[in-house]
């Protein structure tokens, strides 16, 4: 029976391992900065089709408005007992919520399509989420976590000893001029 082991002078296998631990390290960091730059390039695109579809409800909703009040001046005009020209203003205003929808469409329809540009589909494919927006919720707060707390109290205790010195600073300029 023969046995084989690899013999190295010093620490030479010490080293190699580390410096396999520094490139695994360092793809880590590489694989995380791609996502990060996917998700900065990503978010403010979904975030504008997002805002953008809760605008469009909104505006459609004040075009269902300003029809209301359009058939009733106009009930009320027929009626005589209103002006022509309450009429035309209640005309006037269904016709800039229409414009207002129309308008609000179309930059929806321009961010789905940069949206879907940037995630590769083709301009008419509509994206689909299996859950509902209200399950989207972040996993973990940034603040949770060990590094970030000290940092996050790190600022504060220097926020607090700068106040200190500008107070200080305050009473000895306050006393400097009463002396004087």
């Amino acid at each position: 029976i023969q046995m084989a082991l690899p013999i190295e002078l010093g620490k030479k296998r010490f080293y190699r391992q580390e410096v396999a631990k520094a490139e695994i390290a360092k793809t880590e960091l590489e694989i995380n900065k791609l996502i990060w730059e996917t998700h900065i390039k990503v978010h403010p695109y979904y975030t504008s089709v997002v805002v953008l579809g809760d605008l469009l409800v909104l505006a459609q909703d004040r075009k269902d408005f300003y029809e209301k009040l359009y058939n009733i001046a106009k009930a009320r005009f027929e009626a005589g007992d209103a002006s022509k020209l309450d009429f035309n203003r209640s005309y006037l205003e269904v016709l800039a919520s229409d414009n207002y929808v129309n308008e609000v469409e179309a930059k929806l329809s321009q961010a789905r399509i940069n949206l879907n540009q940037l995630l590769g589909l083709s301009p008419k494919q509509q994206i689909v989420l299996d859950v509902k927006p209200e399950d989207l919720n972040p996993t973990g707060v940034l603040s949770s976590k060990a590094e970030m707390q000290t940092y996050l109290d790190q600022a504060l205790n220097k926020r607090i000893e700068i106040g200190i010195l500008e107070k200080d600073y305050g009473i000895k300029r306050a006393q400097l001029k009463q002396s004087q």
